[in-house]
């Protein structure tokens, strides 16, 4: 198979909710791409993907917690991005603790 063949990001993340049965408006990669850069920049590059692991299980309880509640539902991307910035917030919280400047990758 060639490049031309293979689906893009986007395309792909779809390919992957379709075959687990979620709905395609989950797919916002945005969010988890800056978080896994910061994690794995940061601190630890096997964290990234972990790190994305642990935001699908919270954002997945916060859904399923929402669907059993008579509140009024907050969008899936945006709990995702909320979720994500805690962790890149976590990400630079720690590296200030460990005398880094977060700040001075960028």
């Amino acid at each position: 198979m060639t490049d031309q063949e293979l689906p893009d990001l986007v395309e792909w993340l779809e390919m992957v909710a379709d075959e687990l049965d979620l709905p395609r408006d989950v797919v916002v990669p945005g969010p988890i791409l800056k978080m896994t850069k910061d994690v794995a920049h940061g601190i630890v590059r096997p964290g990234a993907p972990t790190s994305s692991y642990l935001v699908g299980v919270a954002l997945g309880l916060r859904l399923a917690a929402q669907s059993n509640s008579a509140e009024a539902a907050v969008p899936a991307e945006e709990q995702l991005i909320e979720l994500s910035e805690q962790i890149r917030e976590l990400v630079a919280r720690t590296q200030r603790q460990a005398g880094i400047d977060p700040d001075a990758g960028e």
